[in-house]
């Protein structure tokens, strides 16, 4: 038990109900959305809000529930007979006992224990708090008269303050941000920022603002510095001095939703029109991206703008149909269905697009300087560089020799290409010569973005940065299809399939290896129902390599290489009792007719570990196919290593 002193002359006793908590059964009445009970006062000029004193308390407990509430204290053991705090379901059961007792009255709305009544006018407003005052009579709810707020014209509910104007920030959360004393630690910044995030809808470019204290917090900066003092003061003067009273949302009226995405955070501004075409902003959002999300291309960051943004607001635009504005045309292939036709949409902003399915809106074109959410994903003053798009390498290699391909260097090649040139020409002014039919063909797929040629999300390579292209692809001696996959991915030119095969078979490592006769047809083996029920195993070696063993696990694919001292039966139990200890035992294991698997002392070892051996068909080596394919990769690799003496 745990007394908390409660107003002024009275106290709350607090009881662990974790336990009990287990077994007792949800309500299942939802709660309100803040954002939904707010809107709900739209065109109200006069409000009350009605405390009840000791809210759950006028809820009785069933006398076969009260045991559960038992608690010690140094009086002995006691219970509750009514509705207390720290019951899992409490907030929902008395959730819907107001609800349900208010139901009949307009102008109502319920939170708990707050109940709000509004009006149009004072009269309206006085009708619906009588009647309200008569439900609470008869139903002998008891009311904090203290906490109670009666007629009037502005009024602070969860934290919000309203009025017939709009909504904005109650002024205790702006007193205690702006009281708020410079942070100097971690726990103090956290402190400070969840006082900020309270607010957040009410702050422009939030997320950019904070990235300084962010910072701090993710340990990137070891002391509170001055531009973490910087953003510290302009926040708390933003809130302070110049917060934005926003609007109510209104379902007839036009919605528009303007979206941007930065190197280091994501904007969103909700804006609704009315019936003269005067615009009001309904709420900001701000977020800050992680450091995954920040080597995000630049489309893939403005597509995920574009989901996050509308599953933010998701409360006011689902069901409507609205407009989204960005300064990213690309977004209008990906996002609006007429356009996907013959297309080929990046692979995680499909994914992302297919979210968005049960929405009704349509995507717009609008300059970057007239979007009004740019300035909410924008650092207003740059503390750091975490992707500067312009600088940063777009194909790159380490070592060997190969140069990394820059933005820069394919903006320049890019004018310099007579071809590329044209269709730039082209493209502006839809005069395609026949020179460019292998480009005309894609043109409606075709785009520029700051002096460089996109097909969609790929960028459309000069011929001077082809051939560097193709050699960065190739490190590593990949196949035809990985080789293929991983250009396919970020760019594209006409023959771009035919260039890589060539690039492959003018390889002196590649033909070394090679096969000369392609395998013959293999029957699939059923996959196992978990991992390591089924291993592979086997020796392989060459003239110019140690021995090694392979051990292959058939469901998860998982691949341990072993170089070997020997290849008795005894170093081969050694080496895998090793594995065996750090994952487990299999039911099966699949190897050859080798003399170590064929021995006396391996059978013997399989049998007392409740193994089952499957041997292969002599000269059969495809029935333990999977482990024999992973011995061609690593061989054909260090084969490669040897014969170019690269150390890679």
């Amino acid at each position: 038990m745990v007394v908390v002193p409660k107003g002024k002359d009275d106290i709350r006793l607090c009881i662990n109900m974790k336990q009990p908590n287990k077994a007792i059964q949800r309500e299942h009445f939802p709660l309100p959305v803040i954002e939904t009970l707010l809107n709900k006062l739209r065109g109200a000029t006069c409000f009350s809000k009605l405390d009840i004193t000791s809210a759950y308390h006028h809820v009785e407990l069933h006398p076969d529930s009260r045991a559960m509430t038992t608690f010690m204290t140094d009086r002995g053991l006691m219970r509750f007979k009514r509705l207390m705090f720290g019951i899992s379901c409490a907030p929902e059961i008395f959730q819907r006992i107001m609800t349900q007792m208010l139901a009949g009255i307009n102008g109502v709305i319920v939170y708990i224990d707050d109940i709000v009544v509004t009006g149009r006018t004072k009269e309206e407003h006085d009708n619906r708090l009588q009647q309200a005052m008569e439900v609470l009579k008869k139903n002998n709810a008891k009311l904090n008269h203290d906490k109670c707020v009666i007629g009037v014209q502005e009024l602070d509910i969860l934290g919000f303050k309203v009025s017939s104007a709009g909504i904005s920030p109650s002024k205790e959360k702006i007193i205690a941000i702006k009281n708020f004393r410079k942070p100097e630690t971690k726990e103090e910044v956290r402190s400070f920022l969840g006082l900020v995030n309270f607010v957040g809808h009410f702050i422009p470019h939030m997320s950019t603002r904070t990235e300084p204290l962010r910072k701090f917090l993710r340990g990137d900066v070891l002391e509170f510095g001055p531009d973490q003092n910087y953003a510290f003061n302009d926040l708390r003067n933003e809130l302070a001095n110049n917060v934005r009273s926003l609007g109510y949302f209104d379902p007839a009226e036009a919605t528009e939703l303007y979206v941007d995405a930065s190197p280091v955070g994501l904007g969103a501004v909700l804006v609704q029109r009315d019936r003269n075409g005067i615009p009001r902003i309904i709420s900001f959002a701000s977020k800050g991206l992680t450091a995954a999300e920040r080597i995000y291309p630049q489309t893939q960051r403005e597509a995920l703008a574009v989901v996050w943004a509308v599953e933010k607001f998701y409360l006011y635009l689902y069901g409507l149909h609205f407009t989204i504005f960005t300064d990213h045309k690309t977004l209008k292939y990906i996002f609006e269905g007429k356009y996907q036709e013959n297309k080929r949409a990046m692979s995680r902003a499909e994914g992302w697009a297919l979210r968005l399915q049960p929405f009704d809106f349509e995507m717009k074109y609008i300059a970057g300087p007239a979007n009004i959410s740019d300035s909410l994903s924008r650092l207003c003053s740059q503390f750091d560089l975490p992707f500067n798009e312009n600088a940063e390498h777009y194909l790159c290699a380490i070592g060997g020799g190969l140069t990394a391909i820059t933005l820069k260097e394919i903006r320049l090649e890019t004018v310099c290409d007579e071809i590329l040139a044209g269709v730039v020409k082209a493209l502006e002014t839809g005069i395609w010569p026949s020179v460019l039919f292998q480009y005309q063909a894609f043109s409606t797929e075709l785009g520029i973005t700051k002096g460089i040629v996109e097909r969609e999300a790929r960028i459309v390579l000069p011929e001077r940065l082809r051939l560097s292209a193709l050699d960065i692809a190739h490190r590593g001696h990949p196949g035809i299809v990985a080789m293929r996959m991983n250009l396919r991915e970020k760019v594209w030119w006409p023959g771009m399939d035919r260039d890589i095969v060539n690039r492959i078979q003018e390889c002196a490592g590649c033909a070394a290896v090679s096969k000369l006769t392609p395998p013959e047809p293999m029957q699939r083996k059923g996959m196992p129902d978990r991992a390591w029920q089924e291993i592979a195993i086997d020796f392989f070696s060459a003239k110019e390599c140690a021995t090694f063993m392979v051990v292959v696990d058939y469901y998860s694919r998982f691949l341990r290489v072993i170089e070997m001292k020997g290849t008795t039966a005894g170093k081969t139990i050694d080496s895998l009792e090793g594995i065996f200890i750090e994952q487990t035992y299999p039911e099966t294991i699949r190897s050859d007719n080798g003399p170590p698997f064929s021995s006396e002392e391996f059978a013997q070892y399989c049998s007392n570990k409740n193994i089952r051996l499957i041997r292969t068909i002599p000269y059969w080596p495809q029935m333990n196919g999977l482990v024999e394919r992973q011995n061609q990769g690593i061989l054909r690799t260090l084969r490669i290593a040897k014969a170019t003496k690269s150390k890679q």
